[in-house]
C-alpha cells in the first residue's frame, strides 16, 4: 500500500516510517509534500492512505525544547517550533482534514504508544490494516535523517511514567489548557489526558 506520513516535528514520523516500511508498505515521507507541512488537497489521488502522527502537547513541548538546544549547539539552521500555539495550530489543521476523510483513507495515531503501550499500538495499527503479524520496532531512537541510532536507546520509564511533565511550568500548563479550549478537535483527543495529569 502507498502511504503518506504527516505530522509535526517531534511526533514520531521517522518511527512511523520505520514501522510501516518494516510492514512492507511503500512509504512516502517527503515526496508528495513535506511531512511536517500542510496536507495536500489531492494527496489521496497519489497515495492509498494517509497516516497522521501525533503526540500529547506536554511531551511535544519538552521534546521540541530539547531538540532546539541540540540544533543550536550543533549550529543547524532550522525553523523553531517551541510554543504550545505552534502545536495547537498545526495539529488542529491535521485533525480538521482527517474528519472529512472516509473509512480506509486516513488514521491519526499517537506514536508515543509504541513506547508506552506497544500492545495497544500494535492493535491499533492492525485494526487500521497497516500491519499484520509481528511489528518491527527499533531498539534505538531515530535520528534526524530517519535512521536508527542503536547507541541512543529509549528510557521507557521516562515516557510511561510521564516524567517529562515535571519540566513544564505553570505558564506552559495554562497555554495547553487555553489551546484545548480554543480547539474543540484537540480537546476531543487530549481533554481526558489533560484532566488526568492535572488532578
Amino acid at each position: 500500500m502507498k502511504i503518506k506520513i504527516y505530522g509535526q516535528k517531534r511526533t514520531g514520523t521517522n518511527l512511523m516510517e520505520y514501522i510501516l516500511q518494516g510492514a512492507g508498505h511503500e512509504v512516502h515521507v517527503n515526496s508528495h509534500g513535506w511531512k511536517h507541512g500542510r496536507i495536500s488537497e489531492n494527496i489521496l489521488s497519489k497515495v492509498d492512505y494517509v497516516v497522521i502522527c501525533m503526540r500529547n502537547p506536554a511531551a511535544w513541548l519538552v521534546s521540541n525544547r530539547k531538540h532546539d538546544d541540540f540544533i543550536e549547539n550543533a549550529n543547524i539552521a532550522e525553523e523553531r517550533w517551541t510554543s504550545v500555539e505552534d502545536w495547537a495550530a498545526r495539529d488542529a489543521s491535521y485533525f480538521w482534514w482527517s474528519k472529512f476523510r472516509g473509512i480506509g483513507e486516513c488514521s491519526v495515531i499517537d506514536t508515543m504508544q509504541a513506547i508506552t503501550n506497544p500492545l495497544r499500538f500494535w492493535e491499533r495499527l492492525t485494526e487500521e490494516g497497516l500491519v499484520s503479524g509481528p511489528m518491527k520496532l527499533p531498539t534505538g531512537k531515530m535520528d534526524m535523517g530517519g535512521n536508527e541510532n542503536q547507541s541512543d536507546t529509549f528510557d521507557v520509564d521516562y515516557y510511561r511514567n510521564q516524567e517529562y511533565l515535571e519540566k513544564l511550568t505553570d505558564e506552559d500548563w495554562l497555554s495547553i489548557e487555553k489551546s484545548l479550549i480554543r480547539h474543540a478537535d484537540l480537546a476531543d483527543v487530549w481533554g481526558t489526558w489533560f484532566n488526568q495529569v492535572r488532578r
